[in-house]
């Protein structure tokens, strides 16, 4: 059989195949289009601030807030740990100690409703 036999079979063999698909459950993509992609709404829950958080800060440095959203820094030395990612939204004022020589340049970028340091 040569080249140009084998694909025309070929294509009637396809042709074939797609004429039963249809025959039998319409368009391939009907059964796509019937997919539920409904996605649930998502909402991201950023956590309140409150007493229990803190940590450390740095090798003598440390970062504790309040009930009201006050971000304290404490120690000595500098800061090099920003723990308080998480509650960035949440800071509404801060506190830095006297101890306290140096910041990251990003310490309070994103603490959108940070009205006194």
């Amino acid at each position: 059989m040569d080249k140009y036999k084998m694909n025309k079979a070929f294509k009637k063999t396809i042709s074939l195949i797609i004429t039963f698909i249809m025959i039998l459950g319409g368009s391939p993509l009907d059964a796509l289009s019937q997919l539920d992609t409904h996605l649930p709404d998502f909402r991201i829950i950023t956590p309140t601030a409150s007493a229990s958080d803190g940590g450390s800060a740095g090798s003598n440095a440390a970062w504790s807030v309040d009930d009201n959203g006050v971000l304290t820094l404490s120690g000595t030395g500098k800061v090099t740990n920003i723990g308080w990612d998480s509650i960035r939204s949440d800071i509404t004022g801060v506190i830095i100690e006297d101890g306290i020589t140096s910041l990251p340049v990003n310490a309070f970028s994103d603490c959108v409703n940070l009205e006194s340091v």
